[in-house]
């Protein structure tokens, strides 16, 4: 299975952490884990090792702990999706690495901290769903500029505020 290019697990009410073995898989372009019963942190093994991941659906578990820094490394990710689990601590400013990023879904989770002006660097974005998660301060006005952004949801923060109008950014 070291040659595998795409693993999807989703839907099958796995149990457990995500193994950490599954950064020996270099080759993976796509995994696949959504709606499952997962616990634990975001293997990190994910950002270090598989770094020609272009998607990368965690969404619909049990999943706690921060977004692992190692993720911030995958240069080729245009799908991240870590929606709907228990996800803690900031959105770090190095999101802003995943230039080929199209489709950003954290929503659901229990992400805190100001939102990173880093991600009006996401030249491709698309979809941006942070809502339902605990961000504080201003929607950063690079988002205004990014020309493919179809959709921004800030919905049920903390207390977000939005300095410019738009109407693809949903406060």
């Amino acid at each position: 299975m070291l040659g595998l290019e795409e693993l999807n697990l989703s839907d099958n009410y796995l149990e457990g952490g995500i193994p950490p073995e599954i950064g020996h898989m270099k080759r993976l372009k796509m995994v696949n884990f959504s709606n499952n019963q997962l616990e634990g942190r975001v293997a990190e093994e994910l950002g270090i090792c598989c770094t020609r991941l272009e998607s990368l659906s965690l969404d619909m578990n049990k999943l706690r702990g921060p977004i692992p820094d190692s993720l911030y490394n995958l240069t080729q990710l245009t799908e991240l999706f870590l929606n709907d689990n228990q996800l803690e601590g900031i959105l770090s400013p190095v999101v802003g690495n995943l230039h080929k990023l199209e489709c950003l879904q954290i929503a659901h989770n229990k992400l805190t901290g100001s939102f990173p002006a880093a991600i009006g660097k996401l030249e491709k974005l698309v979809q941006l769903n942070v809502s339902e998660n605990e961000f504080v301060g201003t929607v950063p006005s690079g988002l205004r500029d990014l020309e493919y952004l179809e959709i921004a949801d800030f919905r049920h923060n903390a207390a977000m505020t939005c300095a410019f109008e738009s109407d693809n950014i949903l406060i």
